[in-house]
Order: C-alpha cells, then sequence, then structure tokens
C-alpha cells in the first residue's frame, strides 16, 4: 500500500478527475482481493489512458516505490533553514 500515495499523486498530474477517490477504491478492492495495488491499476481500462501519459520517472517510481520521496527532501531543508536562523540569534 506505500505505492498508494504516489500513484495518486502520478495520476492528479496528468489530470485524472479524481485520482484520491479513485486510489482509495483500488485500495480497498486491493485489500479484500489481495491482489497487488500496482497490478490492478494497470488492469483498469480506466487506467490506461493516465498510464498511457507517465514519464520514465514516473513509471520508475511506480516500479520501485522506495524510490518516492514526495515532499521529504523540502521538508527538511525547511526545518533545517528555521533552525538555523533561530540558533544564530
Amino acid at each position: 500500500m506505500v505505492i498508494a500515495e504516489p500513484i495518486y499523486i502520478i495520476l492528479a498530474a496528468h489530470n485524472h478527475p479524481d485520482a484520491h477517490e479513485y486510489v482509495k477504491q483500488l485500495t480497498l478492492k486491493s485489500q479484500k482481493t489481495g491482489k497487488l495495488l500496482l497490478d490492478l491499476l494497470f488492469e483498469d481500462p480506466e487506467a490506461k489512458p493516465y498510464l498511457a501519459k507517465l514519464t520514465k520517472a514516473q513509471k520508475d517510481i511506480l516500479t520501485n516505490p522506495e524510490k518516492y520521496t514526495g515532499i521529504a527532501s523540502k521538508k527538511a531543508e525547511s526545518v533545517c533553514s528555521f533552525w538555523e536562523k533561530k540558533l544564530s540569534l
């Protein structure tokens, strides 16, 4: 299920009208059937037009979810910047 967030973000980036709800339903189906979320995504005809638009980097994230970091690096930079300013006063 760790792949759910990058799936919905990527689908939303390709103008899926309700990416979050769509992925939520796929996640529930995955839990109910025991099928992998990614398999359900690639088997679903509704997803095909969006999957056809994936960049190489997006495909890489879906097939290697450990590479997905979201906005973690931006958050880390923000925290460091905040504390650098606070501690330099």
